[in-house]
C-alpha cells in the first residue's frame, strides 16, 4: 500500500472541509445577489410558493410544470429550516462535498484509494464546478446524484437495497436534469451485459425505483393539467432555441426567437410548449440540411471551453483561460486513454463512462449545448481520467489487461 493510499481518506476529508469552508465564504460574498435570471429567480419562487402556499407555482397563483422539480426538492428542506439565500447557496457546496466523497468511495471499491483520491483532486481542480455551485442551478445536485447512481450500480456485490436506491436516485436525477433520461436504458443494457444476475430482483427494483419517482410527478401533472407531462413543460422552447432559422451552435438562450415568444404571448405553459415544439419540428422538416448542419456543430460545441453568456460576468477572460486549461487537460487525458484502448482494452466500467459521456453530447445537441449542461456528465470524464492516471502512477499501463481482467468481467 502506497503512502497516498494510507492517507487518502484524510486527504479527501480535508478537500471536503475546504470545499465547505470555501463555499460558505463564497456564498457570503455573493449574498442576496441573483446573477443568472430568470433561472435562479424561478427556482427560488418555486421553493417559496411550495413552502408557503403548498403549490408548485412560479407566480403564486397558477400551477406550473415549466421547471423540473428535482432541484426544488433539494432546496425545500433547507428553506423550511429557515435558510436564506446564503444558506441555500451553501447547500450546493454540501452537494459538491458529498460528490467528492462518492467519487472517492466509488473508485476506492473499483480500483484503489489512490484512484479515488485522484478523482476528488481532479474535481476540485476543475474550478467551474465550484463556481457553478455558487449559483441556483440544478447541475451541482445532478452531478452528485449521477455519481451516487454510479457508486450504487458499480459495486461488485450489489444488494437489493442498493439496486432500489440506485433507481430512486436515478429517477430524482431525471427530475433534476431531464436530459439524463437517456441514461436509464444505457444503465439497463450495461447491467444486462456485465451482470446477468441482475435480470431478476435487482433489475426489477432498479427500474421500479426510477419509474416510481418519474411516475409520481407525471401523475401530479396529469391531475393538475389533465395532460401527459413526464418531467417539464419546457422541452419545446429548448428545442426551438436549438432548431430555428436564427440558431447558432454556441448562442444558447441568446438565439433570437422573439417573434415566436410574441406569438405565444398569453398562451398557457402547455400551449406555449406545444407551439414552440411545432415550430422547431417545422424548421427541421422544412430545412433538413440546415438542421443537420447545426446539429453537428452543436455536438462539437458540446466540448467547448467557453460559451456566449446572456449575463456578463466579471473576469470572463480569466475564466475562459482557466476553462481551457482545466477542461482541455481533462479532455486530452481522456482522448489519450481512448487512443490506448486497442492496446489496453477498456474495462466494463470505463466503457459505461465513455458511452454515457459521448451519448450526452449527441442527446444534448438535439436541443442546444452549454458548458453548464455538460458539467454533471464531466464527472464521467473525471472518473475515466482518474482511473488512467492511477495506473500510470503505479507504472502498470502495460499490465492493464491481466491486472483488471477479472474485475472487468464482474463490472
Amino acid at each position: 500500500m502506497t503512502r497516498a493510499e494510507l492517507h487518502a481518506s484524510r486527504l479527501v476529508l480535508a478537500l471536503i472541509v475546504l470545499v465547505l469552508l470555501g463555499g460558505a465564504m463564497y456564498a457570503f460574498y455573493l449574498g442576496e445577489l441573483l446573477r443568472f435570471l430568470p433561472d435562479e429567480a424561478d427556482y427560488l419562487a418555486l421553493v417559496d410558493n411550495l413552502l408557503v402556499i403548498g403549490s408548485y407555482s412560479l407566480d403564486g397563483r397558477t400551477p406550473s410544470a415549466y421547471r423540473a422539480p428535482g432541484y426544488v426538492l433539494w432546496l425545500l428542506p433547507f428553506r423550511a429550516l429557515g435558510a436564506g439565500l446564503v444558506g441555500l447557496r451553501w447547500s450546493n457546496f454540501l452537494a459538491f462535498g458529498l460528490t467528492l466523497a462518492a467519487l472517492y468511495r466509488l473508485l476506492g471499491r473499483l480500483q484503489s484509494k489512490t484512484a479515488g483520491l485522484l478523482a476528488a483532486l481532479l474535481a476540485c481542480a476543475y474550478a467551474v464546478l465550484f463556481f457553478t455551485a455558487g449559483a441556483f442551478y440544478p447541475q451541482t445536485l445532478a452531478g452528485m446524484l449521477f455519481v451516487l447512481v454510479l457508486y450504487l450500480l458499480a459495486d461488485l456485490h450489489s444488494s437489493l437495497w442498493r439496486a432500489g436506491a440506485a433507481g430512486l436516485l436515478l429517477g430524482w436525477l431525471v427530475l433534476t436534469v431531464p436530459i439524463f433520461a437517456f441514461t436509464l436504458p444505457v444503465f439497463v443494457i450495461w447491467l444486462l451485459v456485465k451482470r446477468p444476475s441482475w435480470l431478476l430482483a435487482r433489475l426489477s427494483l432498479f427500474l421500479s425505483g426510477a419509474l416510481l419517482m418519474l411516475g409520481a410527478w407525471t401523475v401530479r401533472n396529469w391531475l393538475v393539467f389533465d395532460a401527459f407531462i413526464p418531467v417539464a413543460a419546457n422541452s419545446g422552447e429548448n428545442l426551438l432555441l436549438g432548431n430555428s432559422p436564427h440558431s447558432v451552435p454556441d448562442a444558447g438562450t441568446m438565439v433570437g426567437i422573439g417573434d415566436y415568444r410574441e406569438a405565444a404571448n398569453g398562451m398557457s405553459e402547455l400551449a406555449r410548449d406545444r407551439y414552440f415544439r411545432q415550430k422547431a419540428l417545422a424548421f427541421i422538416l422544412n430545412h433538413p440540411a440546415a438542421a443537420v448542419r447545426i446539429y453537428l456543430l452543436k455536438v462539437l460545441n458540446y466540448f467547448n471551453y467557453r460559451n456566449q453568456l446572456v449575463t456578463q460576468v466579471s473576469g470572463l477572460s480569466l475564466a475562459n483561460g482557466v476553462m481551457l486549461l482545466t477542461y482541455g487537460s481533462l479532455l486530452l487525458l481522456g482522448l489519450v486513454r481512448l487512443g490506448l484502448a486497442r492496446r489496453f482494452p477498456l474495462t466494463g466500467f470505463e466503457w459505461l463512462l465513455v458511452s454515457v459521456y459521448l451519448l450526452s453530447a449527441l442527446v444534448t445537441a438535439v436541443f442546444f449545448t452549454r458548458i453548464r449542461f455538460r458539467l454533471p456528465f464531466d464527472y464521467a470524464l473525471i472518473l475515466l481520467d482518474a482511473m488512467f492516471l492511477e495506473r500510470l502512477w503505479r507504472g502498470q499501463a502495460s499490465t492493464i489487461i491481466p491486472a483488471r481482467r477479472d474485475s472487468t468481467q464482474r463490472s
